[in-house]
Formats: C-alpha cells, sequence, structure tokens
C-alpha cells in the first residue's frame, strides 16, 4: 500500500497503536475536548487526526481516528462533509452548533464592516 507521499505504508499499518489507547484517552481527548466544547472551534478531521498523530508520535488514518472521536464523544460531535472534493469532514461540537453559526455571521458582518470602511 502506498501513502501520498508514495512511501509504502505497511510498516505503519501493522505497527498502528490500539484506537483505545490509554494515551489517547489520557492525553489526546481532553486536549481536544477543550478545543472542541471549550474553544467553539471548528476543525477538519484531518486537523484533528495530525493533532491526534502528532501528540502520541502515531500514524493512525483519518477513518480510526473518526471512529476514536464518535466513540468517545458520541452524540455530542458533528461531522459534515464538504462539498469540495478531496476536503476533510468539519468537526465540532453538536451542542456548540448554533454558537459556531453566530460567530460565522460575526465574522461575515465584520468582513462586510471592512469592506465597506476601504470604499
Amino acid at each position: 500500500r502506498r501513502t501520498r507521499a508514495g512511501v509504502s505504508n505497511v510498516l505503519t499499518e501493522e505497527t498502528e497503536p490500539d484506537v483505545d489507547s490509554s494515551n489517547s484517552i489520557s492525553v489526546f481527548f481532553p486536549d481536544l475536548e477543550h478545543v472542541l466544547f471549550e474553544e467553539c472551534t471548528v476543525l477538519s478531521l484531518s486537523q484533528v487526526t495530525a493533532k491526534h498523530n502528532a501528540m502520541l508520535q502515531s500514524a493512525v488514518r483519518n477513518d480510526k481516528v473518526k471512529a476514536m472521536v464518535i466513540n468517545k464523544f458520541g452524540d455530542g460531535i458533528t461531522f459534515v462533509r464538504r462539498a469540495a472534493r478531496n476536503r476533510s469532514d468539519l468537526v465540532f461540537a453538536t451542542a456548540r452548533t448554533q454558537d459556531i453559526i453566530a460567530h460565522a455571521y460575526a465574522d461575515i458582518d465584520n468582513d462586510s464592516d471592512s469592506d465597506s470602511d476601504a470604499e
């Protein structure tokens, strides 16, 4: 099997850590919970996977990280497929959906105000 860079991925597939490892629970999930639920941040699944792999020095694929996150947070987390091809799903806290939308509208309004100030 080949990765995007063309380097063999057989070794990492055979040595991937268990998706329910204690490291994931004690290090990765508290950080992710803080970012998604407290900071109200929207991330891409690729960003979540990169964060996981950097923190745990592993090479777990997006689909496995997604399964871990769903297993941990259940209905508390939402994945939204992006319209553009080859773009990673968006990930955010379900309960914060209204806050995220309000924040996005505020950003749009601020951008509109900046545009009108420039005229």
